[in-house]
């Protein structure tokens, strides 16, 4: 196994070599906070593995392996998937590693069922590292009996050729990967294996398993298997959830000769549902990553089982799968295509503003202008932080400038035109030039690479100036001298929309905004004596016009789905507003700082008030910074 010591996938490895008593086949692996998790077959056993990471990726020579046991056969699993984990989120403290296997009572197992077992690793004494289970979780039915024949690796039909491909329904059971995702409400681990979704026609059965530690269920399941009306195999899959809970699966088709229908020859293609669809539903059509131009005609059968669906780190939402395919029909002339899609709205209502443990939930935090303090309390764990960046005629531009996930600490001192940036990942500072001190700095991800460009609007000119992190600088007019810069995504493309509040409008406030994709929009909402407070209220990926009215204390949003409004009191008129996802639920939440008491008030739009005194009198919290 190969660890990498840089960033750079051409650079330098750390090999290791592990011995086991078996040959260690068919492995497949997965990544958790204490470990490399591996799993293999040896012999009529299931390998179950764990690799010593931290140590393995310092380099160590030393490091361990911690290594069980799981018997194969027709009334246990035939084999196992590791857990595999996805986003910015660690799961809590001292859980265990999960390798998933499932069973069918058509294979002489007892019922129809996904089999979970826990593999706590004990790095001080490997050797009494524990692995627990079965623990039975009994599915809807399902057939993983495919009728291949001559074979039990010809099974798939291709167009002009008697050859069929392996389905590897019964052999292997789930295909990778095992995504594992904790949510902050709840856990998930999503998997999905090959069926017979009707007779002689191939699909996929997917599952989501719910608490996996405390008390794992079947949250919901479904079989995709469209090929029942349209005649297309649909099998060779892999599954994954992005940051907001929409799944992603991608998977292989073929179709054989069938009259009257299309040669199908075996392609690349993907579904996926949206977290608001119905359980067990995969309702968001299907894409194609890439159309097979001939058929495989090699008398091997094996085809595409190392396919998978992984989530882009960088936003957490982007999808990449990756799966075999034939552009012309041939014995071993396969190829690989990777394909990338995104739902719309994952990105748009990303929270890094005041999000400084990357679990998209907004943090209590605070900057003190005298000392030039910033201090967080992280959602994650509670934990405080503490640093000392800036001073008191600085303005906090707190954003995720390097795309990890967690936003950095930042300021732009109007005195010289300078920003100032704290790296989240390891408190390593840069510093650059932009803008003048009569400019007011509205940094947003203009270019769409999930990064935080640098960027100020002038008053005295109306103009905007973008210093893209991706390269070049933008230069747009828009506004009056009199407007206050709004810049959010209004339009659900994931890009940072230009935008201005004029409070000075000719029959009121208005809202005035250079959508990325969808032309000038223009409204009037509010008041001159109104604070703007943009964002996604509604959670629909895009941001609403909102603002909060110190006389009454009442906030008012209108929606971005179809222009009506509502409003809700929260907050009085000597508070300060600091609006953001605290629960992280993809939607923005009315909040509050009181420096009278030092107390936040949260109105959370999924998990209740919140009532927390952080911080002292004179604070500016965070979440306020592009309050205007």
């Amino acid at each position: 196994m190969a660890i990498s010591t840089t960033a750079d996938p051409l650079g330098t490895y750390y090999r290791y070599a592990f011995e086991t008593p078996t040959f260690p086949d068919y492995p497949k692996y997965g990544v958790w906070p204490n470990a490399y998790l591996l799993n293999t077959r040896e012999s009529g056993l299931l390998g179950v593995m764990a690799l010593e990471r931290s140590e393995m990726i310092a380099g160590n020579p030393l490091a361990r392996f911690a290594r069980s046991t799981v018997n194969q056969g027709a009334s246990g699993p035939n084999g196992l998937l590791p857990v595999d984990m996805d986003g910015f989120a660690l799961p809590p403290a001292g859980s265990p590693a999960y390798f998933v296997g499932s069973s069918d009572d058509g294979a002489g197992a007892a019922s129809d069922a996904l089999l979970l077992y826990k593999f706590d690793v004990n790095w001080a004494s490997p050797v009494k590292s524990v692995l627990t289970g079965p623990i039975i979780l009994n599915s809807a039915p399902f057939d993983t009996i495919f009728p291949c024949s001559p074979t039990s690796r010809t099974c798939i039909p291709q167009p002009d050729t008697t050859v069929r491909l392996d389905i590897l329904s019964y052999r292997q059971r789930p295909t990778f990967r095992l995504a594992y995702r904790n949510f902050g409400t709840h856990e998930s681990l999503v998997t999905l294996q090959s069926v017979e979704a009707s007779t002689g026609m191939s699909g996929l059965r997917w599952w989501e398993i719910r608490s996996p530690n405390e008390n794992p269920i079947i949250f919901q399941e479904g079989t995709f298997g469209p090929g029942t009306t349209d005649g297309i195999h649909r099998w060779m899959g892999s599954i994954a959830m992005d940051r907001k809970g929409n799944m992603g699966m991608g998977y292989s088709v073929s179709n054989g000769n069938i009259v009257g229908q299309g040669e199908v020859y075996p392609g690349i293609r993907y579904t996926g549902r949206l977290v608001t669809d119905p359980l067990g539903m995969m309702p968001q059509g299907e894409g194609v990553i890439v159309n097979g131009g001939g058929s495989q005609t090699s008398s091997g059968n094996r085809w595409g089982d190392y396919t998978s669906m992984n989530v882009d780190p960088k936003d957490d939402c982007t999808f990449w799968y990756t799966n075999e395919y034939y552009a012309a029909t041939s014995s071993t002339g396969y190829a690989t295509r990777v394909g990338t899609f995104v739902f719309p709205g994952c990105r748009a209502t990303r929270n890094p503003i005041a999000d400084f443990d990357g679990d998209s939930k907004t943090d209590l935090s605070i900057f003190r202008p005298g000392p030039g303090e910033w201090w967080y309390q992280r959602s994650g764990d509670q934990s405080t932080g503490a640093a000392q960046f800036g001073a008191s005629t600085d303005k906090i531009v707190p954003f995720d400038y390097t795309g990890d996930g967690k936003a950095d600490l930042a300021f732009f001192r109007p005195s010289t035109g300078y920003w100032f940036i704290l790296r989240s990942e390891d408190f390593s500072f840069f510093a650059f030039p932009f803008g003048v001190g009569t400019d007011i700095p509205v940094p947003g991800d203009y270019d769409g690479d999930s990064k935080a460009d640098a960027a100020v609007f002038r008053p005295s000119t109306a103009t905007w100036y973008i210093n893209r992190s991706s390269g070049g600088t933008t230069i747009q007019q828009f506004g009056v001298d009199t407007d206050l810069p709004v810049p959010a995504d209004y339009d659900g493309d994931s890009l940072t929309d230009i935008g201005v509040y004029r409070p000075t409008g000719a029959n009121g406030a208005e809202w005035w905004i250079l959508r990325s994709a969808g032309g000038t929009y223009v409204t009037q909402f509010g008041a001159s004596t109104d604070k703007a407070v943009p964002g996604d209220y509604t959670g629909d990926g895009k941001a609403d016009v909102a603002y909060w009215r110190p006389s009454n204390g009442t906030w008012y949003v209108l929606r971005s789905e179809d222009q009506t409004f509502f409003a809700f009191p929260f907050g009085g008129s000597s508070d300060i507003p600091a609006p953001g996802d605290y629960d992280g639920d993809g939607k923005i939440d009315g909040a509050v700082f009181r420096p009278s008491n030092s107390t936040w008030y949260v109105d959370r739009s999924s998990a209740g008030t919140l009532i927390q005194q952080f911080g002292q009198a004179g604070d500016q919290p965070v979440p306020n910074a592009y309050v205007r």
